[in-house]
C-alpha cells in the first residue's frame, strides 16, 4: 500500500479538491482506495457523504474516519488497499506533522503568488526533517500570459526547494462547483479530467521508481 499524504501551508489552494480528484482518478484505474480526512473543517468527509447521496458510490474512493487511532494503526488497517489518502489541515499543525511523518509521499499545492511561495518553505523543510519524499504543484492557474508568466515564475522559485510537478492545475470553477454534490471536476469537464489523469501518472510513476517504499 502506498500513503499520499497533501500538506500546505496555506488554505485555498485546492488541497481538498485535488485529495477527492486524485482519489477517483485512481479508483478509476481500478485501484483499492480510501482517504482520510484530518481537517477538522470536514470538507473532505461532506464531499464524500455528498457523494454516496447522490452516486452510491461509497467505496470509490472509500472513506476511513481517523477516530482515535494512531495513523500508523490507520495504515496497519488499511493494509487491503492500494493507496490511502490525506487530507490535512492547513499550516504546520501536529496532525499534519504526523501525517507527513506517515507518508510515502507528500504532495503540496501552492498557488503562483509570490506570498504563497514564500510560505512553502516552512512545509518543505517539514518533509526534509521527516526524510520524507515531497512533490510540489502549482494550482488555480490563471488562463492567458499572466497565468503562465506566474506558474513560470513560482517553478523557478521553487525548483531550487524540491521537485515539482510538470502538471499544472488551472484556475477552474469546475473543481469546486463539483465538489458540492459530491462529484470531481472531471466528471464533466474534459481539461480538468487531462490535468487529474496526467498528476495522478506522474505521482504513481514517483513512487515506482527503484528505491521508493
Amino acid at each position: 500500500m502506498r500513503t499520499l499524504t497533501l500538506a500546505a501551508n496555506k488554505g485555498g489552494v485546492m488541497k481538498t479538491s485535488l485529495a477527492a480528484s486524485l482519489a477517483v482518478a485512481a479508483s478509476l484505474k481500478g485501484e483499492r482506495v480510501a482517504v482520510v480526512d484530518l481537517d477538522p473543517q470536514r470538507s473532505l468527509s461532506r464531499w464524500h457523504e455528498a457523494r454516496v447521496r447522490e452516486t452510491g458510490e461509497a467505496g470509490k474512493p472509500a472513506l476511513m474516519p481517523p477516530g482515535k487511532k494512531r495513523l500508523d494503526e490507520l495504515k496497519a488497517g488499511a493494509a487491503a488497499l492500494d493507496w490511502l489518502i490525506f487530507d490535512t489541515p492547513p499550516g504546520a499543525a501536529q496532525i499534519t506533522a504526523r501525517a507527513i511523518a506517515a507518508a510515502d509521499l507528500v504532495l503540496v499545492p501552492m498557488r503562483p503568488s509570490p506570498l504563497d511561495v514564500e510560505a512553502i518553505r516552512t512545509m518543505a523543510s517539514h518533509c526534509r526533517a521527516e526524510a520524507r519524499d515531497f512533490l510540489f504543484v502549482i494550482t488555480q492557474v490563471p488562463a492567458g500570459k499572466i497565468g503562465k508568466t506566474m506558474a513560470d515564475g513560482a517553478r523557478g522559485y521553487l525548483a531550487q526547494m524540491g521537485p515539482v510537478a510538470e502538471m499544472e492545475i488551472a484556475s477552474r470553477t469546475s473543481y469546486p462547483n463539483a465538489m458540492l454534490l459530491g462529484g470531481v471536476a472531471g466528471d464533466a469537464d474534459a481539461a480538468a479530467r487531462a490535468e487529474i489523469t496526467a498528476l495522478w501518472g506522474e505521482i504513481a510513476a514517483r513512487l515506482a521508481k527503484p528505491g521508493k517504499k
